[in-house]
């Protein structure tokens, strides 16, 4: 026992060699990166000697303290997820492209689906490293030794930002952007772009006729009219309706389908779904039924543009799509069941035609 505890002691002598310097602060790169000396030292490790110190400062006081860029924290801070650590949404959210490569899962074009938050896929990342380490043993042997010695931790807020999503839910649904008109995708993209870092507050309404009209940057094509908005803002607002098909908690006040012809996107695939607008005699209203503010987000990504909703927290309801269709009407069912399979609520969306041509809208 006596030459284990000896051994124990080096490895601590080699963290404090390691992470000395002037003014006790080490980086979250190099905490991580030592948690993984530990680990290769582990049959060095004596851990009666390691619980008798760890017993000392595990209810030791989180102490943060903030800057611009980063904050530099107790180690014991990061023995659990603390709420202390968070950022604000809104910071946190800046960060999300940096590395963001895409999303596992999201609207799918299926009769029928469930559909459950998904999260967002990174670049391979230090964060990758510190979670496969959990409550390990190792972790805690680090964050002993320095809480001991009374080091802090330097946090950059970008890594912080990504802590967060990892309890955060986001829904997500593409339109695809090819061979689509020049004028097509300029309203579009006018539409849209009233959307990035929006914010929906609680038992908030959004109108969205009233949010992108009068757009200065519309294709007005080859009309002299002055509208309200122009040919395929309409591709927004179908967006939009999709996303609150697959969220439990965004409530659809107004909505209208095209509705002239039945297309072919209006039969038993889910996907072609969609809402019009026209002036203000069709209109599409969302609102927001979450106890939390909810945030859009729009991005690019092989041809394909993604519009992104985030609820700051985890959403476990489950949320079941299936549709009905009888020759000239169509109905979207949204059901929502709670995390062990009870029927929460139920959603109808109807459409009616006024007659049919295949492949027209």
């Amino acid at each position: 026992m006596r030459k284990i505890k000896i051994v124990y002691l080096l490895v601590l002598w080699l963290l404090f060699f390691w992470f000395t310097n002037a003014d006790n602060v080490v980086t979250f790169d190099s905490f991580v990166n030592d948690i993984d000396l530990v680990k290769k030292s582990k049959r060095n490790i004596s851990v009666v000697k390691f619980f008798a110190d760890f017993n000392q400062i595990k209810n030791n006081e989180c102490e943060v303290d903030r800057f611009n860029q980063y904050v530099e924290v107790s180690p014991i801070c990061l023995l659990n997820k603390s709420n202390i650590l968070k950022i604000s949404t809104d910071e946190a959210l800046n960060y999300l492209l940096d590395d963001l490569i895409g999303f596992g899962n999201y609207y799918q074009d299926k009769d029928m689906f469930f559909y459950k938050p998904v999260k967002p896929q990174f670049y391979h990342s230090v964060i990758d490293e510190y979670n496969g380490y959990n409550d390990s043993i190792y972790k805690k042997v680090v964050i002993t030794y320095l809480e001991n010695n009374n080091f802090k931790i330097r946090i950059d807020k970008s890594i912080l930002a990504k802590m967060n999503f990892y309890d955060y839910s986001f829904y997500v649904v593409p339109t695809y952007l090819a061979n689509r008109s020049h004028c097509s995708l300029t309203n579009y993209r006018a539409a849209v772009s009233h959307l990035e870092w929006f914010e929906l507050k609680p038992n908030q309404e959004l109108d969205l006729n009233n949010l992108i009209s009068y757009d200065p940057n519309s294709c007005k094509w080859t009309t002299s009219k002055k509208y309200m908005f122009y040919a395929w803002a309409c591709g927004s607002s179908t967006q939009l309706f999709r996303l609150s098909l697959i969220m439990p908690n965004l409530d659809v006040v107004e909505r209208y389908p095209h509705s002239k012809w039945r297309s072919f996107y209006y039969w038993n695939k889910i996907y072609g779904d969609d809402a019009a607008m026209y002036e203000n005699s069709k209109k599409f209203i969302v609102k927001n039924d979450f106890d939390e503010s909810i945030y859009f987000k729009v991005y690019e990504q092989w041809n394909n543009s993604y519009l992104v909703w985030v609820v700051p927290k985890k959403i476990d309801d489950i949320v079941e799509v299936n549709k009905t269709n009888y020759w000239l009407n169509s109905s979207v069912y949204k059901n929502i069941y709670s995390w062990d399979g009870d029927l929460v609520e139920i959603y109808r969306y109807d459409s009616s035609y006024s007659s049919y041509y295949y492949g027209r809208s």
